[in-house]
């Protein structure tokens, strides 16, 4: 049975229609919400199959699906931190999910919002959280983000833990904290917005910067500001 079908068949994610129900029929349509949510692991796993090698143009293609799969399956916010903490860390070690939450929450997450997501789940890096994001926080726990708020336009992503290389590339705005390291490449090509790491940054701060703010509290490596344009990195 494929997604379509399973969601036609179970009347599922209509919440309205169960507020009055017995404990009995909440529990029997968690379970059913719990099925479903690992018919789309599993639908995400076969569109990730069929990509070409890993690069950064895919991101788009995979953040689309993501938002494609919000859509049709009518998912709220609970049930993507169940998707993120729960489902998915059976079906993959890392890697393009964090695209693929992204675009399963960007338009559901609004300005008072928060999305709660635990890195500890996965064995492997994940690339692509926060990528587009635009409003609410995204708060982060865990190590190895790769690609953090990648093409970000507003609101916040807070870390708790260290990050990889190209965390804020190309950022236009909205707000990074960092609760630990991050690696090279921080800020690259970053138009707008601000990102502020407490603890160490790598090498290539701020590379073809042309504006916003990067603000660093701990130590740094070479090449920062190199060909910078605009903005400014500031140490604490």
């Amino acid at each position: 049975m494929d997604l379509r079908e399973f969601i036609k068949k179970y009347d599922l994610l209509k919440i309205e229609k169960i507020v009055s129900k017995s404990k009995s029929y909440k529990r029997l349509y968690k379970i059913r919400v719990k099925s479903i949510l690992h018919n789309v692991a599993e639908e995400f796993v076969e569109f990730v199959r069929e990509l070409p090698n890993w690069k950064l143009e895919i991101f788009e293609d995979v953040f689309n699906f993501g938002k494609k799969i919000c859509i049709d399956c009518r998912l709220g916010l609970e049930d993507i931190e169940v998707m993120f903490n729960d489902i998915l860390p059976n079906y993959v070690r890392g890697g393009l999910i964090g695209c693929f939450i992204s675009g399963l929450y960007h338009n559901i997450l609004g300005d008072g919002d928060v999305l709660r997501l635990n890195l500890y789940k996965y064995s492997g890096s994940i690339s692509g959280l926060g990528y587009m994001h635009k409003k609410g926080k995204l708060i982060v726990y865990g190590n190895r983000a790769f690609c953090l708020g990648y093409k970000m336009r507003g609101g916040i992503i807070e870390v708790f833990g260290n990050v990889g290389n190209y965390l804020g590339k190309q950022m236009e705005g909205g707000e990074i904290i960092v609760h630990g390291n991050a690696r090279n490449w921080v800020g690259e090509k970053m138009k707008g917005g601000r990102i502020v790491i407490k603890g160490n940054a790598g090498d290539i701060i701020g590379y073809k910067m042309e504006g916003g703010e990067i603000v660093i509290k701990g130590k740094v490596g070479s090449w920062v500001g190199e060909d910078l344009r605009g903005g400014r990195i500031l140490f604490e």
